[in-house]
């Protein structure tokens, strides 16, 4: 016999009162999970439907791709979208997913681009979003230390990020590593040892692949 995973109504009080045992933290996260969540996650979501019905006020009916709004795709995608909406605390986040599903019926992407996007959103943070769009401005032949000199962010943060979105196929690499005078390194462009590593990141360069730009244009406004 499968174990019930599932909880019952009656195990309720056993659980409430189990984190309410929580030393110092228990009573707050009692009341949030049982009394505040589900107010904090309507917020969310009717901010979320208001927004958007101001959005799609301003554009064209003609505009509208409405076979596929009656397509089991943008089911699929609204669906995904209102998860993350009522679950993610970044207001900035919500409203890339807010442009992401007002755009999926306005951007001719395909129905296979647009989920692959979707999917992407939902692993990425407003910092790495951050550092992309940072990246599309300059499209071509960017380095980290040129994004840092354009942003408050620091290195060990931006190197993550664009560490990151290279893996995720959105940038990706586009020279060897250079030697601090800008000659290229020998046997492949690998650093020598007597460099510093921090001086021959910074000489690696980068480039914005479509998916990056496809995925900025249709999160933005």
């Amino acid at each position: 016999m499968e174990e019930n995973l599932y909880l019952e109504v009656s195990d309720m009080p056993i659980i409430r009162a189990s984190i309410q045992a929580i030393p110092h933290i228990g009573g707050p996260l009692d009341v949030l999970l049982f009394s505040k969540a589900q107010k904090i996650k309507e917020a969310r979501f009717l901010k979320f439907i208001e927004e958007l019905k101001s959005d799609l006020l301003m554009v064209k009916k003609e505009s509208i791709n409405k076979s596929y709004l009656e397509s089991e795709d943008f089911l699929s995608l609204a669906e995904r979208i209102f998860k993350e909406i009522i679950n993610d605390a970044s207001e900035q986040k919500r409203n890339y997913l807010k442009n992401m599903l007002k755009n999926s019926s306005l951007l001719s992407f395909s129905e296979y681009d647009k989920d692959t996007l979707s999917k992407i959103l939902s692993q990425v943070s407003c910092l790495h979003i951050q550092v992309l769009s940072y990246s599309v401005k300059k499209e071509n032949n960017f380095s980290i230390f040129g994004l840092k000199k354009e942003s408050n962010l620091s290195l060990p943060i931006i190197r993550s990020s664009v560490e990151y979105l290279v893996s995720l196929g959105l940038i990706s690499k586009e020279s060897e590593v250079s030697d601090a005078s800008g000659k290229m390194n020998p046997q492949g462009g690998l650093p020598r040892e007597d460099l510093v590593d921090v001086d021959v990141e910074l000489e690696i360069t980068y480039k914005v692949e479509d998916l990056g730009k496809q995925l900025m244009e249709f999160i933005e406004n």
